[in-house]
């Protein structure tokens, strides 16, 4: 995840925050928020707690999204992305670089691309799109 990680600081920008990012308020989507976050925080923009479970009768593979905006600028600061172990590919390097590819999209959503957020969405010269 360097890679990606690198990339996408590169690509995107955002307000930073002054001092930890604590979580004020605000549920987590599957889960709920480690304390740590909502107590002492921690110094980041963005806040991924991922998660994974084992349900083999199930056939999704992984979901995430941006569960708690920050209030003066309604972008992202706590997102989650929960795997299902059971339906991970290891048979094949195709498989598994589907897997990455899932990976990198999912967290795409956490970044606040969806289509519930679209109201969020601000140009250059700071004007709502």
């Amino acid at each position: 995840m360097p890679a990606a990680e690198a990339y996408f600081e590169a690509e995107l920008s955002v307000i930073p925050v002054d001092g930890n990012l604590v979580i004020e308020g605000g549920d987590g989507c599957f889960y709920d928020i480690p304390e740590e976050y909502t107590t002492d925080g921690v110094e980041a923009d963005l806040i991924i707690y991922v998660t994974g479970v084992d349900q083999p009768d199930e056939d999704w593979l992984a979901g995430a999204s941006a569960c708690v905006l920050d209030g003066d600028n309604n972008r992202p600061i706590y997102g989650e992305i929960d795997w299902n172990y059971a339906t991970l590919n290891t048979d094949s390097e195709f498989k598994a670089e589907n897997d990455i590819l899932t990976g990198l999209h999912e967290l795409i959503h956490v970044f606040g691309f969806a289509d519930n957020l679209y109201e969020f969405y601000w140009n250059n010269d700071e004007d709502a799109v």
